[in-house]
């Protein structure tokens, strides 16, 4: 709408989304700059124009197959079972444990997920016992599809039997079966590639390795979380990741948390989505619960500490001897004695909890209407949280002295 005499307009927030992320608008936003003289259609001075025009062209490529896949692969939950829905948490860990014994990357663990899932949607009757070898065959398989690893051929039988605790004719077999139900199709973009693509739209390729790594945050960890939960068996991957990059960022207070760019991207300019919101709900549930155990673990270490902090001090206050024969200034043997095993292992578990510790804690599950980094979309920390991380830091402390 226009109202005379005013030089602005106004408009809905859709009608206004629709509008930003429109061709028009990039045609046009030139002439908001100083350098609108140049015009719409000539190249800019701009070193980095032509790498985010590429990048931009190969992001949208590939989201193009994420899409295309999802439209053609979808999954049943219905068709699942219900004995498979109760153990299917359990067949995560599993490909987990198998994966990393095979040195698999995190894509052919979630890989692997989506394929297991896949069987089980086209109504056939597995029975409980074989489950286990329905994760290993999916694994392999997953894992063998990936461009970057060594064939499996390669592979010692002896290394995947170990791996799997089953034996590899039975493996096999498995893996035959699987293609014969899925006619040959084991084809598989987890949500962990939908990540990877959103945060390679951010800019990661080109940025240093630690940067990098802080812009991808905990999303990686997440995501696998948000796998084996059986509240996104009804998310679409590329949904599931846009989820979990929205709580990421929001959890550790990164504005926007859903960018404009990936809005684009994906298509998703409204995280108040029904599907979009449900998936955010369910990884705020996730990381909540996460945090949570993070925190009670830190606990348990502090009440630890706080029992042995009196005869670390007393250890502490022991004097230094040296010998008559002028040799090197020994620890007298009650000291030595009094360092416990158990005592190191709490210490080493505190620097490892520290090490873990990144960014302030989930804040409590808020409404998700307000798009991107609204005045109210604020992160909150858990001040009893903070109150908890100090005294176990000065705990510590005490016992370095």
């Amino acid at each position: 709408r226009h109202y005379a005499g005013s030089p602005s307009l106004e408009a809905t927030g859709a009608d206004l989304a629709a509008w930003v992320i429109s061709e028009s608008f990039d045609k046009g936003i030139h002439s908001f700059f100083s350098c609108s003289n140049h015009g719409a259609t000539e190249e800019l001075d701009d070193p980095g124009e032509q790498v985010e025009k590429e990048v931009q062209e190969r992001c949208s490529a590939a989201f193009a197959a994420v899409k295309h896949f999802e439209k053609t692969h979808s999954l049943s939950v219905q068709n699942m079972g219900y004995l498979y829905l109760q153990m299917r948490a359990d067949l995560v860990q599993n490909c987990i444990k198998i994966n990393t014994e095979l040195g698999g990357p995190e894509e052919s663990v979630q890989d692997a997920v989506l394929l297991m899932d896949r069987v089980m949607s086209t109504s056939l009757n597995f029975a409980s016992e074989v489950f286990d070898l329905l994760a290993a065959a999916c694994v392999l398989i997953a894992y063998n599809q990936l461009e970057s690893s060594s064939p499996l051929e390669k592979c010692d039988n002896a290394q995947v039997e170990k791996a799997a605790g089953l034996p590899m004719w039975a493996i096999k077999r498995m893996e035959w079966s699987i293609l014969q139900v899925l006619g040959q199709d084991t084809a598989s973009i987890s949500s962990i590639r939908c990540v990877k693509l959103f945060m390679e739209r951010l800019g990661t390729e080109q940025l240093p390795k630690a940067a990098a790594d802080a812009l991808m945050g905990d999303a990686k960890g997440l995501c696998l979380d948000c796998v084996s939960d059986t509240a996104f068996l009804n998310c679409r991957p590329s949904i599931t990741a846009a989820a979990v990059i929205y709580v990421d960022r929001r959890n550790r207070g990164i504005i926007p948390f859903w960018p404009s760019s990936l809005a684009k991207l994906s298509g998703y300019t409204d995280v108040s989505a029904l599907e979009l919101s449900i998936a955010i709900k369910s990884a705020q549930r996730i990381c909540g619960s996460r945090s949570q155990d993070l925190e009670n673990e830190f606990d348990d270490l502090h009440q630890s500490v706080e029992v042995l902090q009196p005869s670390i001090k007393h250890s502490s206050s022991e004097t230094y001897s040296l010998p008559q024969d002028g040799g090197d200034m020994a620890a007298p043997q009650s000291t030595v004695a009094n360092i416990s095993a158990d005592r190191q292992a709490i210490l080493e578990s505190l620097q490892q909890m520290v090490a873990r510790s990144v960014g302030p804690t989930t804040p409590e599950d808020t409404d998700v209407s307000a798009q991107g980094g609204s005045s109210g979309d604020q992160c909150s920390t858990n001040p009893s949280s903070n109150n908890e991380n100090s005294s176990s830091g000065q705990s510590s402390e005490d016992g370095k002295a």
